[in-house]
C-alpha cells in the first residue's frame, strides 16, 4: 500500500498524515497504466522497439 500511495506522490515524512483515498487511487492507476503498458510491449515481441527499449540493460 505504501509503495502504491508512493507512485501517487505521497511523500511518507514525519509529519505527514497517512495517504488518503485519492493519493492511493492515483497511485493506483500509474500502476495500472504502466503495466498494462508493459504488457502490450512484451506481447509485440522481441522485434519490437518497445519491447527492446524494456528489455535493455
Amino acid at each position: 500500500m505504501g509503495l502504491v500511495a508512493a507512485m501517487g506522490g505521497h511523500l511518507n515524512r514525519k509529519h505527514d498524515r497517512p495517504p488518503g483515498n485519492e493519493i492511493v487511487w492515483l497511485g493506483y492507476s500509474l500502476l495500472a497504466d504502466s503495466s498494462a503498458s508493459t504488457v502490450r510491449a512484451v506481447k509485440l515481441g522481441p522485434e519490437s522497439d518497445v519491447y527492446k527499449l524494456l528489455r535493455s540493460d
